[in-house]
């Protein structure tokens, strides 16, 4: 295989879409292709520090997060999380966030009365966390958190806090 096309998508707040063809193809390689490299190099992604710089700030973030709920545990709370994708589960396991919640809620019916893949935490509907009087809320999907807590003043009005993770930990 080989790509032929490349382009910039604002899906999870920024993506790319690959095209590609059989090796030795009909068709042309795209301009967008040398583009994309030259873009890269320029934000110094072909350097190794800015990875390890990266994964410094995620470590950092870690070690906030993880006495937090520790904390949050001791002292009798309880913890919901908010989000059943794949993004979400890929942070629960880098975390290892699963033992701090024991259930996830999602806005996404096709999402809700499942399990989460390899942990097999419940998935309910958002309802879940005002039934069972949650303290906090812990948003594994980040990147929707203004929506989410749009949705659910009314969880911050009876006393619950939202924890948010990333891009640095936060509780509301």
């Amino acid at each position: 295989m080989e790509i032929i096309d490349i382009r910039r998508i604002p899906t999870k707040c920024g993506s790319l879409r690959l095209i590609a063809q059989l090796s030795g193809g009909q068709r042309t390689k795209s301009s967008s292709i040398q583009e994309l490299i030259e873009f890269e190099e320029h934000i110094g992604l072909h350097k190794a520090d800015i990875f390890r710089t990266f994964k410094a700030k995620i470590e950092k973030i870690k070690q906030e997060l993880i006495p937090l709920l520790e904390n949050l545990q001791d002292r009798g709370k309880t913890v919901a999380a908010f989000g059943a994708s794949i993004t979400c589960t890929a942070l629960t396991y880098d975390f290892g966030l699963h033992n701090y919640f024991s259930f996830i809620v999602d806005d996404n019916p096709t999402r809700q009365h499942l399990f989460s893949p390899g942990l097999h935490i419940p998935v309910l509907p958002p309802q879940a966390i005002y039934d069972r009087n949650i303290d906090y809320v812990l948003i594994l999907a980040w990147r929707y958190t203004e929506p989410i807590m749009q949705k659910h003043k009314s969880f911050l009005e009876r006393g619950g806090h939202f924890i948010i993770p990333l891009p640095e930990v936060k509780i509301i």
